[in-house]
């Protein structure tokens, strides 16, 4: 039996996080059967996986300092701001590290072990439902192609019968699936899941 849960790139990677969060407790705790971590995941994110991984790998930027250019309250007065903001740097993932977690990509994606995940292949449906979430919500929504995609591969599992919930924390997303009527699991706020409308 399929996992009614499918997962965004970022509730996907929280798999992939040392130390382990209370994000991923509430992940793990929620699309956990018989002992196995069981989900489904667009084909996008399985191969968006890899880019996230990837960066993690080459380490980010390096520290940086910037001077804020925010307008603040002082009293009664709005003043610019004098605080200089500090961006630390990305610490890269080590060589084994990131082989390890590669591995261990393939392994779920492979159903290889307690972390199995069913990869759903867009369909050219599925393209027809992402344009239509765009044209009709990125106008109001910071939402892009590839959340587009994630959504329109629910709605095209929902218009086949499978009533998936969507797994991410992403506010736009979950705006966007509250609107079309889609469940939504945020790992963030794991008792405040969202129901069909």
């Amino acid at each position: 039996m399929h996992s009614p849960f499918l997962l965004d790139t970022n509730a996907y990677a929280l798999l992939f996080e040392y130390p382990r969060t209370e994000l991923y407790s509430n992940l793990k705790d929620k699309i956990t059967v018989d002992g196995v971590m069981k989900f489904r995941i667009p084909d996008i994110v399985s191969m968006e996986i890899h880019s996230v991984i990837g960066a993690r790998r080459r380490g980010g930027n390096n520290a940086q300092n910037q001077a804020c250019d925010r307008h603040v309250q002082s009293g009664d007065e709005v003043i610019l701001c004098t605080h200089t903001c500090v961006f630390r740097k990305n610490h890269r993932l080590k060589p084994k590290m990131f082989r390890d977690i590669q591995k261990l990509i393939k392994d779920i994606e492979s159903k290889s072990g307690d972390i199995q995940a069913d990869i759903i292949p867009s369909s050219s449906e599925d393209l027809i439902y992402a344009k239509s979430l765009l044209i009709t919500y990125a106008d109001r929504y910071a939402f892009g192609s590839h959340d587009a995609l994630v959504g329109g591969v629910v709605l095209g599992a929902r218009k086949k019968g499978d009533n998936l919930t969507l797994v991410t924390s992403d506010k736009a997303l979950k705006a966007v699936c509250n609107a079309e009527g889609i469940p939504v699991f945020d790992p963030r706020t794991p008792n405040q899941a969202t129901a069909l409308a």
